[in-house]
């Protein structure tokens, strides 16, 4: 599922990769640590719903909107 995403190295842009002083910050994910972790779900609502933090949640759903993920 994660071989749509552009990746650098092995990381990945997340717009929500942190969140400082309660404004979201932007960075790279481990595209190993997306497979291992999410790798058996089959659809981005999958992904979304099974997201194990706001971040994740909000990466999943910044990726379907841009159409990175379906």
């Amino acid at each position: 599922m994660f071989d749509e995403i552009e990746q650098v190295d092995g990381y990945v842009y997340n717009p929500y990769a942190a969140k400082v002083n309660g404004e979201w910050v932007e960075g790279e994910t481990s595209l190993k640590y997306l497979i291992r972790k999410y790798g058996e779900f089959k659809t981005v609502d999958e992904l979304i719903t099974n997201a194990e933090s706001d971040g994740f949640k909000k990466f999943f759903e910044y990726l379907k909107n841009k159409g990175i993920l379906n």
